[in-house]
């Protein structure tokens, strides 16, 4: 179910999952290199997958100019990019990270990996901190009261600031989608992520755009957080963090 309402008794049963406060506070054993050190620790995100098969703190959608006033939040794919002079793509990915991470860690990296499905030309697809909250809706390609649309965060009761979501114009990263049917990865400032996990209430997630949304048919299309053949190729964040 694709809203935005993430049950305390199921991140507390993951955290509890995971490690105990007294295995947190040690860390567990991260990667070789700048991040490797004894008092880190990677957590990844996935829905039905990390940090257990009962996450489900992964909300996306998809956005377009082709059906402005229409919810696509429940739909298996999200689209990037232009497709013709009258259909844009974006998409919006939010992840939960409470209570399984304290809010007082450092936040060494993280990444966003999606896999690349369909593509049409090639896209510089980018990620923005979306800048207000929206509601991921549960229908694809349908009206939905309520829920996030190219011209509101929540169709009939809030519009966007712009139209196409409401984003700043610090981005986190850039990759170049070449091929389909691969993982991309795209590195996400440490300090926006941290600030998600010190403040919950300030994490709206992200805006996944093209770089040039003007040039047509230049499109990527990758699974999103309700594909249902096989979690494991669902968006998935990597936090790699340590204690203060």
């Amino acid at each position: 179910m694709k809203k935005r309402l993430i049950i305390t008794a199921i991140t507390a049963v993951l955290c509890g999952a995971i490690f105990s406060c007294s295995n947190l506070e040690k860390g567990a054993a991260g990667p070789a290199g700048e991040e490797g050190a004894s008092n880190t620790a990677s957590l990844s995100f996935q829905n039905g997958v990390f940090p257990s098969n009962a996450y489900q703190g992964c909300v996306d959608a998809l956005i377009t100019t082709g059906y402005p006033d229409y919810n696509h939040g429940s739909c298996q794919y999200i689209n990037v990019g232009p497709y013709d002079s009258f259909t844009l793509f974006r998409g919006l990915i939010y992840f939960d990270m409470t209570p399984v991470i304290p809010k007082d860690v450092i936040v060494v990296k993280a990444s966003l990996d999606v896999f690349v499905i369909g593509l049409t030309g090639s896209v510089d697809m980018a990620a923005y901190a979306a800048g207000k909250y929206w509601n991921g809706g549960t229908v694809c390609g349908a009206s939905q009261n309520g829920s996030v649309t190219w011209m509101s965060s929540a169709h009939n009761s809030a519009l966007w600031g712009s139209p196409g979501g409401d984003y700043g114009s610090k981005k986190s990263d850039t990759v170049n989608i070449n091929a389909s049917a691969k993982w991309y990865s795209l590195s996400l400032d440490p300090e926006l992520v941290e600030s998600w996990i010190s403040s919950p209430e300030e994490n709206f997630g992200i805006i996944i755009k093209a770089e040039d949304e003007i040039t047509v048919l230049n499109r990527a299309q990758f699974y999103s957080s309700d594909y249902t053949t096989d979690a494991a190729f669902r968006p998935k964040l990597t936090v790699i963090y340590r204690l203060p």
